[in-house]
């Protein structure tokens, strides 16, 4: 990942706004791969993790909200499950700000199995928005 990152930043020099959101995802090293989730679920079941990734798609009801993420590690995308009833008015705020396709955030929740027969998926607690900003390109839509 952080070859990944140096190559990115070499690349592409207006790409200093992404590092920087995955810089803080390196820096703190505790983020599990989704693919590890999806395919050895067992062996995380029941404890909690921190994941990063981009919002593939995001749904949203009265008392739960949905998010599929993907990290590019995969194919497939892990479910993010929020409870919005246990939630305080701060995280409902956080939530809000997340509950958009492609926002870039980390999840930190418990690892539970999914209704779906070998799925897993995190009851998500804490949840933030990875910093972004936009990115000026040197050439205007149409030029």
């Amino acid at each position: 990942k952080f070859l990944k990152v140096l190559t990115l930043r070499r690349e592409f020099p207006d790409a200093d706004v992404i590092c920087k959101a995955i810089d803080i995802v390196l820096a703190n090293n505790k983020n599990i791969d989704i693919i590890d989730i999806l395919t050895k679920g067992n062996e995380y079941s029941g404890k909690k993790v921190t994941v990063a990734g981009w919002a593939r798609t995001a749904r949203d009801s009265k008392n739960m909200a949905f998010i599929a993420l993907n990290d590019g590690t995969s194919l497939n995308h892990l479910q993010l499950v929020f409870d919005k009833t246990a939630m305080d008015e701060h995280q409902l705020d956080n939530l809000s700000k997340v509950l958009k396709n492609g926002a870039s955030l980390v999840a930190m929740g418990t690892v539970v199995p999914a209704m779906k027969q070998g799925d897993y998926e995190i009851n998500v607690e804490e949840v933030d928005l990875l910093p972004c900003e936009r990115v000026v390109y040197p050439c205007a839509l149409g030029e």
